[in-house]
């Protein structure tokens, strides 16, 4: 269970353990001593994860897979962004989650479009105009 404890809170969650512990209501030191084994982890510990993370009980006991409950991939793919990208703009969650769902040849075209600019903005009239309207 301390392996899956470590890989939810470390791939998954993107968090530190003092992180954790705090939404869990211990100290990062009985964190610890739970991700590295060192201390039995508690019904009450294992209850708080599932409920505080959506994460089922099953994976973090066995690793049984999924890990997260009633998630629609879409949803678990938003929670990770939102882990890794913690204080950044929603606006910015919303678009990374547009360009994690377009399929290959959706990527091709915004990859296409983003070097036309890219070249465009070389260009110093085309920069200059740019920097005229912002």
């Amino acid at each position: 269970m301390k392996d899956n404890l470590k890989i939810l809170r470390k791939e998954h969650l993107k968090i530190s353990q003092q992180e954790m512990a705090e939404k869990l209501n211990i100290t990062q030191s009985a964190y610890a001593y739970c991700e590295t084994g060192k201390t039995k982890i508690t019904e009450r510990i294992i209850a708080d994860i599932c409920r505080e993370f959506n994460v089922r009980k099953e994976w973090l006991e066995t690793g049984e897979e999924p890990i997260f409950k009633g998630l629609t991939e879409e949803e678990e793919l938003e929670m990770q962004l939102k882990n890794a990208l913690k204080g950044k703009s929603e606006s910015l969650i919303q678009q990374l989650m547009c360009i994690a769902q377009m399929n290959a040849a959706e990527l091709k075209i915004l990859l296409n479009a983003g070097l036309q600019i890219h070249e465009f903005y070389k260009n110093e009239e085309f920069k200059k105009k740019v920097n005229e309207k912002m």
